[in-house]
């Protein structure tokens, strides 16, 4: 049933919001889903890596780094740790900030780019796994690249 959310809706949080089962007006319902379906053991699935590490620290150091995910920031604060780069990200935007919308609606890039105080699109990076995620950043005047 999660696919169908997801297909019908962008994402299956959006899926279960739109058709009542969630209210992005209870803080604590939501909260407590988010909790719930990212209480994964990060540490058993995740390990350093340092290729990835390398990468991004060869990156021009005046270039600032976010995290933007259609997560919650605390299981993207503990994949980054996980992962040995947290350190490297100056912030995390995630679904919360982007009032639940997905990832590649229009108003979550805007809010992306407030959160980071940038105002120029063209200024953006973007890297992504999504084709989806690739085409949207692209449609609101952002650099992109697909990954994975």
């Amino acid at each position: 049933y999660a696919y169908t959310l997801y297909q019908r809706h962008g994402t299956a949080l959006r899926g279960l919001i739109a058709e009542g089962y969630l209210s992005k007006e209870s803080d604590a319902c939501m909260d407590g889903f988010l909790n719930d379906v990212h209480d994964l053991p990060i540490h058993e699935l995740l390990s350093p890596d340092m290729k990835l590490r390398d990468v991004l620290r060869r990156i021009d150091p005046t270039i600032r780094k976010f995290v933007f995910t259609a997560s919650v920031s605390h299981h993207a604060q503990r994949c980054l740790e996980a992962l040995g780069i947290a350190d490297l990200m100056e912030g995390i935007v995630d679904v919360k900030d982007c009032d639940f919308e997905t990832k590649h609606s229009p108003s979550s890039f805007r809010v992306a780019m407030e959160r980071a105080g940038i105002t120029d699109p063209e200024s953006c990076l973007f890297v992504d796994d999504s084709v989806k995620n690739i085409e949207a950043a692209r449609r609101v005047g952002w650099r992109s690249v697909l990954v994975g």
